[in-house]
């Protein structure tokens, strides 16, 4: 297992490091129209890098039903048949998940600070050209961060295009994989749960979860293995893999084996008088005095209830991003046992998984979280992994620095 720690501003290295060169439609004629069974999928858009590889995005494909009315709240549902043929195509930001953005925030350049709507499981996957049914390709699934609240696959700067990647490749390389990006419910609707209401807790990582476990299934249709995923996330996305590491005490079955983890420090609250206080807020912002209330409100009422918590009540002084009392994952002694931090101290976290890399800005938010948070996590993570695990280059766990030469062609992002 290697622990990284960047003296970049930002070490995560996917890129935007290009825009790469668009094709003509004639080129999607080279990659698959790729059936699930309960949907059909041509490409979206074909692109070209520096390098010449093309790659086909598959944008919006749906990984599990719409979360409305008597699924807010729930965990997802499997995907419901679509009729006809599917080419992901979509206006900017229609098929985002309902963000805010915290009033503390610095302008991020996009006209408004509350957007997305409820249906939005959605994921993308870009495939390079030659990549086929049968391949097996090693496969990248990224999950964006942004503290629970805001985020999607495709906003600029919490979901890089991770496809930058394939600058390094050419036409002929035999490195090529698959990279697929995920949304997730954030905010009240992702992150808000009450013990004694008929709801379910944790549902963003359930999302999370389901959009890996769509991976798994559907990933060969595309030539991707199965056997073979890297989740990859940054801050809230890679809080919620380290989650699922320590899900049900490790005894989850999980469907990735390699993970790579960048600033996954925000976890969850063990307290559950701050859950119900968390819930309590929620109710209040929306007019509602039950879960049945909320699932029966109009979307435009949550939509402004979330936006309210966010930007205008949120300040951050709770330590959490979102509201004043935070949303954030919970303890909820079904999934999540205890905090991230006990779990793996006492060794009880998913054995199955062949290596972790965790790695964090040296100076990310002035160090705070750094001092307080990542590296007591890898000191712990250090101790159990350091027998369990290969590392990428010798048989110990350790932590170093990485110079932003050995990103030459990356951009990082934070």
């Amino acid at each position: 297992m290697l622990f990284i720690s960047s003296t970049l501003s930002a070490f995560f290295a996917l890129s935007y490091l290009s825009s790469p060169t668009q094709c003509s439609p004639a080129c999607a004629g080279a990659f698959a129209v790729v059936n699930l069974g309960y949907a059909v999928h041509v490409p979206t858009s074909v692109n070209k890098t520096s390098t010449g590889l093309r790659y086909a995005n598959y944008n919006n494909i749906r990984f599990a039903a719409p979360p409305l009315r008597n699924l807010r709240f729930r965990e997802p549902a499997a995907p419901l048949k679509q009729d006809g043929i599917q080419n992901g195509s979509a206006p900017p930001f229609s098929t985002d998940c309902v963000s805010a953005i915290p009033s503390f925030f610095p302008d991020l350049g996009i006209s408004t600070r509350s957007w997305g709507q409820e249906d939005c499981f959605f994921l993308n996957v870009r495939v390079p050209e030659g990549v086929k049914k049968g391949d097996n390709v090693p496969v990248l699934h990224f999950v964006h961060g942004s503290g629970y609240v805001y985020g999607s696959k495709d906003f600029e700067g919490v979901a890089p295009d991770g496809t930058g990647l394939y600058e390094n490749l050419s036409p002929s390389s035999s490195q090529k994989f698959i990279y697929v990006a995920s949304n997730y419910r954030m905010g009240l609707f992702g992150w808000s749960s009450s013990p004694s209401e008929d709801m379910d807790s944790n549902i963003g990582l359930h999302d999370t979860k389901a959009a890996l476990d769509w991976t798994r299934k559907y990933i060969s249709n595309f030539g991707g293995d199965p056997d073979r995923i890297t989740a990859m996330g940054t801050s809230a996305g890679a809080a919620m893999i380290d989650l699922l590491l320590v899900e049900k005490g490790g005894h989850e079955v999980l469907p990735f084996n390699q993970a790579f983890m960048s600033s996954p420090c925000i976890w969850p609250r063990r307290d559950p008088t701050h859950q119900q206080a968390v819930f309590d807020e929620v109710l209040r912002a929306a007019n509602c005095t039950s879960v049945a209330c909320l699932r029966d409100a109009p979307q435009e009422v949550l939509f402004k209830a979330n936006s309210f918590l966010i930007t205008d009540v949120g300040d951050g002084s709770t330590g959490a991003l979102g509201p004043l009392t935070g949303f954030t994952p919970v303890v909820d002694g079904k999934y999540i046992k205890d905090l991230p931090t006990a779990l793996l101290a006492r060794g009880s976290y998913n054995r199955k998984v062949k290596r972790v890399v965790v790695g964090n800005p040296m100076r990310e938010w002035g160090c705070h979280y750094m001092s307080a948070c990542q590296m007591h996590s890898l000191r712990l993570f250090e101790r159990p992994y350091l027998t369990l695990m290969t590392t990428l280059s010798n048989a110990s766990s350790r932590c170093i620095n990485i110079p932003q030469t050995s990103f030459k062609n990356f951009h990082g992002i934070g």
